[in-house]
């Protein structure tokens, strides 16, 4: 999540150097490509007192796509407001508190 914060911080300072934003794109890829099977590892281990995997399966699917569709609101709502140039700051600002809050439940 680190990764995928700082990668979305550089974005939005790295300009017209193309180079240099296909440098992070090609970062911040590989660090989004792991989370959602990082995210259903979790649910699983969660969900492990469960008998069988279907219910909290449908539950992480549903909350993944629920969370795509805010995201592409809150996204919207952002370009509209503030230019399609905010979104990449705001992005790396919202996935701080997310950041904190995963740091806090983790497991020590």
């Amino acid at each position: 999540m680190i990764v995928l914060i700082v990668s979305l911080a550089a974005l939005s300072i790295a300009g017209t150097n193309s180079g240099l934003v296909i440098a992070l794109l090609l970062i911040w890829g590989a660090a989004y490509t792991a989370l959602p099977v990082l995210m259903q590892t979790w649910v699983f281990k969660a969900a492990a007192h469960l008998n069988g995997t279907e219910a909290p399966s449908s539950l992480y699917v549903s909350a993944y796509n629920g969370a795509i569709a805010a995201g592409a609101l809150v996204g919207g709502v952002i370009v509209d407001h503030a230019g399609p140039w905010s979104i990449m700051p705001i992005s790396a600002l919202i996935g701080i508190p997310a950041l904190l809050i995963a740091l806090k439940h983790a497991p020590k």
